[in-house]
C-alpha cells in the first residue's frame, strides 16, 4: 500500500498505512492458488496516536519472507487441517 510504514511502537511486524488509501484487493498465494480477503478486513482500525494512519491486519515476521495473516484471512476462508496427511484445505466463506 503506498505510504505504508513499519509501526514498531505497536509491536514487531506491525505496519500502518494512510487511512485515506484505497485498498482494492489483498490476496495470499499458497502454491498456485490465490486467496483473497475482503479489503475492509485488512484494516484493523486507526492508529492510537495517529488517527490519520490505519493499522494493517497482516504482520510480518523478522526474517521478512513470511507473514501472519490471522483472523483477517481466516474469516474469509473456511479451513480444514489434516494432521495425518500434513495438509491444509481452504474453501470460500460466504457470509
Amino acid at each position: 500500500i503506498p505510504g505504508s510504514t513499519p509501526a514498531p511502537e505497536l509491536g514487531k511486524g506491525y505496519f500502518k498505512f494512510p487511512c485515506n488509501s484505497t485498498v482494492s484487493s489483498v490476496a495470499f498465494r499458497f502454491g498456485n492458488a490465490d486467496f483473497a480477503i475482503h479489503p475492509s478486513d485488512f484494516n484493523v482500525g486507526a492508529h492510537p496516536s495517529d488517527p490519520s494512519s490505519c493499522i494493517g491486519a497482516v504482520l510480518s515476521v523478522p526474517n521478512g519472507s513470511n507473514a501472519v495473516a490471522g483472523d483477517a484471512f481466516l474469516k474469509n476462508w473456511y479451513s480444514v487441517y489434516d494432521y495425518d496427511e500434513m495438509r491444509v484445505g481452504f474453501a470460500s466463506a460466504n457470509h
